[in-house]
């Protein structure tokens, strides 16, 4: 629908059509208006490889898209300078553990923290869900994982302080919700 005229070098009217399209987009978690901090899914169809920095902190989330082998993912102390920690140094910046890092299907930042939950497939990783504490490498299970299982997140949920997720297994799709300690 033309929304305006314009005249060319020739004299000529034509119409112009104006589009404007504002696109967001964001390697990381998008927070909607009543707070509700959305998941990023990372299942190899939609996988983005590299890194997802941590809105407002030091981390980042690296993803590895090994396509048929799932999306892998591990974790790095990404700020500039000395992370000043115990469990962080110069020379030690990145941390994986085969419990929550192999087919990564979603995760999700926990604002006011340095923590992130991971879900993960049960086909090459253990169906599972886990809340990382950054600070302290430590790896707190959410939803234990069960052969066959796989675990998607969906949302966080800053006023309750609880993650929504679908855990889907041989007897089909179940949505649950769990409070992060």
């Amino acid at each position: 629908m033309p929304i305006g005229d314009i005249q060319d070098s020739a004299g000529g009217v034509g119409s112009v059509l104006i589009l404007a399209m504002v696109v967001l987009t964001s390697a990381s978690s998008s927070v909607l208006n009543d707070g509700e901090v959305k998941a990023t899914v990372i299942t190899p169809n939609v996988c983005r490889h590299g890194l997802s920095p941590q809105p407002k902190g030091p981390y980042s989330l690296f993803s590895f898209c090994d396509d048929a082998s799932g999306t892998s993912i591990g974790l790095v102390y990404s700020s500039a300078g000395d992370p000043r920690s115990e469990t962080w140094s110069l020379s030690d910046r990145f941390w994986q553990d085969s419990t929550w890092c192999l087919d990564v299907t979603s995760y999700v930042w926990i604002p006011g923290g340095n923590r992130v939950a991971v879900a993960t497939s049960g086909i090459y990783g253990t169906g599972g869900l886990y809340l990382l504490i950054l600070d302290e490498r430590k790896a707190v299970v959410l939803e234990a994982g069960k052969p066959g299982q796989s675990v998607m997140l969906r949302s966080y949920f800053p006023s309750s302080k609880s993650l929504r997720f679908v855990v889907e297994s041989e007897e089909g799709s179940t949505q649950r919700t769990v409070v992060v300690p």
